[in-house]
């Protein structure tokens, strides 16, 4: 396009030159005329008009056939741009439909893929990682606060719910024990209060009882009345989607907030029921001040072990082991992991849960569950108070060998 036009910009300067050499000759011609002896000039100025014209009529036609061209090259340049602005247009279609397929393919691969993203042994480590804090964790606390020799601590305004989570024996305990000096009762309290916090949050797949309770029941629906060969992997990946897409609420900055003023609170009234030094509001202090990021981190752990759990293992479930209070021990399903040694074994009565179990569920031929315990839920049995020092008593109390087996 460019050289075209130059090419008619050389024509266009050629022929005005031409122009200009024809009207000096014809100047000359008339001028040659008013002589007597200047005829024979006169026949050479009009040969040359002649030639000038000639020359003048060849540049005016390869004029007209370069602004011909350019007009067919402006042509081509205008095809050239309506074919690239559609093929730019087919592009971007091209590439959004791309884009369309690839983000269906990826979540079609959720679908897909068969395999677990988490053995039974990391499973089980997760766990005992849970288990290990609860222990480490409920002594600092226990070890950080100092207890008045009083005979008698008022129990909560309502003490419905730590009797729930404690049951009757361990708030008679706390009430009664001495603990000035031997926090010992305060500490498998506390263990108690944190697995019992864990039971609950490692299955949880909102941190709405009312929205867990429906999904559960949908769960349920999916995984049995699926065909026998694929309701795991119905199931599985229903699950794990379901999981993902909930677990951000429980990461939120409110439900991690609601958590641990969940926590905070039942430890703080654990403290006061075994005659913590200070007001509330001071034994809540010491609480918040010492122990937030202690109690957040317990709280991030069983969240990361909820995701692990929930997300992890497509071919099978995972089901949280505990135990109540006051139920009858059994090593089969439990674990005395203070190994008393006045521990009558099985019979004797659970004093409270210090640690959770896990226990993996497959689906057999028969569309049955297949139950298997990868680690029963560790308990402190009651005949380990005959060891505690009662308020009353004036000597103080010596225990060895608590440690958790």
């Amino acid at each position: 396009m460019e050289e075209a036009q130059r090419k008619a910009k050389d024509v266009q300067r050629g022929a005005a030159d031409v122009r200009r050499g024809t009207d000096e000759a014809q100047r000359k011609a008339e001028d040659a005329q008013h002589g007597e002896d200047a005829q024979h000039g006169a026949d050479d100025a009009r040969a040359q008009v002649a030639r000038q014209e000639e020359s003048l009529h060849r540049l005016e036609e390869t004029l007209a056939q370069v602004q011909t061209d350019l007009q067919t090259t402006k042509q081509h340049l205008d095809d050239r741009e309506r074919q690239y602005t559609a093929l730019e247009a087919a592009y971007r279609k091209t590439t959004h439909l791309l884009e369309m397929r690839t983000a269906e393919l990826q979540g079609a691969q959720r679908y897909l893929t068969k395999t677990d993203g988490l053995s039974d042994t990391e499973v089980l480590r997760d766990v005992e990682r849970i288990n290990a804090t609860i222990l480490h964790d409920a002594t600092s606390i226990a070890d950080s606060v100092s207890f008045e020799r009083s005979a008698d601590r008022a129990l909560p305004a309502d003490p419905t719910a730590l009797t729930q989570l404690l049951g009757v024996r361990m708030v008679e305990l706390l009430q009664k024990v001495s603990h000035h000096g031997d926090p010992f009762c305060v500490q498998l309290a506390l263990q108690a209060c944190m697995a019992a916090f864990a039971k609950d949050v490692l299955p949880m797949w909102t941190t709405q009882s009312e929205n867990d309770a429906f999904l559960d029941t949908v769960y349920a629906g999916i995984w049995e009345h699926a065909a026998y060969e694929e309701t795991q992997a119905i199931a599985g990946r229903w699950r794990a989607l379901a999981r993902s897409y909930l677990h951000g609420q429980l990461r939120e900055r409110g439900a991690i907030a609601e958590l641990h003023h969940w926590l905070a609170a039942l430890v703080v009234q654990i403290l006061r029921l075994a005659g913590a030094a200070g007001t509330e509001q001071e034994v809540s202090h010491v609480v918040s001040v010492r122990h937030t990021e202690r109690l957040r981190s317990f709280i991030d752990i069983c969240i990361d072990v909820n995701k692990s759990i929930g997300e992890g293992v497509l071919s099978a479930d995972f089901k949280v082991l505990s135990v109540d209070c006051g139920s009858g021990f059994n090593e089969d399903i439990m674990k005395d992991d203070y190994g008393s040694a006045v521990s009558m074994g099985t019979g004797e009565e659970v004093l409270c849960m210090v640690a959770v179990g896990i226990q993996r569920l497959d689906k057999q031929d028969d569309g049955q569950r297949r139950a298997i315990t990868l680690l029963k839920p560790g308990v402190a049995l009651d005949s380990i108070t005959s060891e505690l020092t009662w308020e009353e008593d004036s000597s103080e109390r010596k225990v060895e060998g608590r440690s958790p087996s």
